[in-house]
């Protein structure tokens, strides 16, 4: 009921529209317009490679050309100089506008924190009275509660339905309970991604699941350029609360492209906060505090060797646990397990999976060999937080990062160096456990021997203890 050729003509178009867009609205079913449309510029200087003729063509078939003949010189003249009068106007104030510095510390204060006497900490913070759930059930549980609590929350992603509800099983249930606010996807990450921000902008607080972190590298242009960036971009009109689970790391034989830790491809990025859970910390807690209380995408780490383990809510023999203190109204809270009686001869800082490791090398050194370790796990990644770590080394002055992505250019190297910056007037013995430098391979045996463990963790502490 279109005649296509009415695309060169932007007043029959726009009749064409508003008749469309009534009968959508009017009759509640869908619409797809296809409008072809030639460039007339190069994409680039020196890239085009058209003929001059054919261009040119086209050019006198522009709609735009169309549309000043139909309206005229004068009115066309008239819009054109009013326009440029409006966009020099604008450019002029934004040129005499100073322009002030935004920091990671400013960005914590004004994003990365609230008001916690709202909500028990006992309750959410620690896992006291918990210790028998699940990490996987202590995330489904965290889902149902936000999805009864608040109807502007989505969840997007492959196979989220039931009775499948998602790869780990996090999601399991929500369709059932939720059915107009559970979307499954086509297998496209970028798509599930672009998706969600749109959503983040028109006032929803969509939950995005990739199913493997690997994956999360197809989804990086929309990660990086739209998700962390628009907050800037257009002045701090719009915000990006979007949430992107995902489960990542080795230890379950899945193979290179479904075993790794890439989570430090996205630790440097402006505007994008990753979090990591553990069993130290309470991981519905945390995916609460994303999804309700943070204006800024946030990259949801979730370790797969986590999902069938229970949380632990006591802390060793000899050992008391708490969370740092300076962080009570902070989003994301970092644990620190210290020695009861003694100082520690070492700070090691890890996260997610590698906290239960590094708890289990702590015991063992100190029953083996006396030594006593200090331990800090933070749950946010980044933006780092430094000060927690920093007043655990100065009781210590030794720092030991174990994570479980590859050493070059990971976590490890950005708390080190970090630290190397805080102690600039004293030597401060610094070292890194971490994966090998390659692919996770398929067969169980091989795995191991590339991902870290116990034992390496406690040769790193013999090393530093010399």
């Amino acid at each position: 009921d279109y005649d296509r050729r009415a695309a060169d003509d932007p007043q029959a178009l726009g009749l064409h529209m508003s008749a469309v867009v009534d009968r959508v609205r009017s009759e509640g079913r869908p619409f797809f317009q296809i409008l072809d449309t030639y460039r007339l510029a190069a994409h680039s200087k020196g890239d085009d490679d058209r003929n001059p003729r054919e261009i040119e063509n086209f050019r006198k078939q522009d709609p735009l050309s169309l549309l000043r003949k139909q309206i005229g010189k004068k009115r066309s003249d008239a819009i054109r100089k009013q326009v440029q009068f409006k966009v020099s106007e604008i450019i002029a104030q934004v040129e005499q506008e100073p322009f002030s510095i935004v920091d990671g510390d400013l960005e914590e204060e004004l994003f990365g924190k609230v008001n916690t006497s709202e909500i028990s900490k006992s309750e959410l913070r620690s896992n006291k009275g918990k210790s028998s759930e699940l990490v996987v059930q202590n995330l489904n549980a965290a889902l149902h509660s936000l999805f009864e609590e608040n109807e502007s929350i989505y969840l997007v992603g492959e196979d989220v339905l039931d009775p499948y509800g998602g790869a780990f099983k996090v999601s399991r249930g929500l369709s059932s309970k939720f059915p107009e606010r559970i979307i499954t996807s086509p297998i496209s990450e970028a798509g599930i991604v672009g998706l969600g921000c749109g959503m983040s902008m028109r006032g929803c607080r969509p939950i995005l699941e990739i199913m493997f972190g690997d994956f999360l590298t197809l989804a990086a242009d929309q990660i990086v350029n739209h998700l962390a960036k628009f907050h800037w971009m257009y002045n701090g009109q719009v915000n990006t609360p979007v949430v992107i689970r995902t489960p990542v790391g080795g230890g379950r034989g899945y193979g290179p492209t479904h075993s790794q830790c890439l989570e430090k491809m996205f630790l440097g990025i402006p505007g994008l906060v990753v979090v990591a859970i553990s069993l130290r910390h309470n991981p519905g807690y945390l995916l609460r505090q994303a999804v309700l209380h943070d204006l800024r995408p946030v990259l949801f780490i979730e370790q797969k060797v986590l999902y069938p383990k229970k949380l632990h809510a006591n802390p060793p023999d000899g050992f008391i646990c708490k969370f740092h203190e300076a962080e009570d109204h902070s989003l994301y809270p970092t644990w620190i397990c210290s020695p009861v009686n003694g100082n520690a001869e070492m700070t090691i800082v890890t996260y997610g999976a590698m906290a239960e490791i590094v708890v289990e090398a702590m015991e063992k050194i100190f029953e083996e060999e006396e030594l006593l370790i200090e331990c800090v796990v933070p749950s946010q990644l980044a933006p780092l937080r430094i000060d927690p770590i920093q007043k655990s080394v100065q009781r210590t002055g030794r720092l030991l990062v174990v994570e479980e992505g590859t050493g070059p250019w990971g976590f490890g190297t950005q708390v080190v160096s970090s630290i190397v910056e805080c102690f600039k007037d004293r030597f401060v013995p610094c070292g890194r456990v971490a994966s090998c430098h390659l692919p996770i391979p398929n067969a169980r045996s091989a795995e191991e021997q590339v991902l870290p463990n116990v034992m390496k963790v406690m040769e790193a502490i013999r090393n530093f203890a010399v």
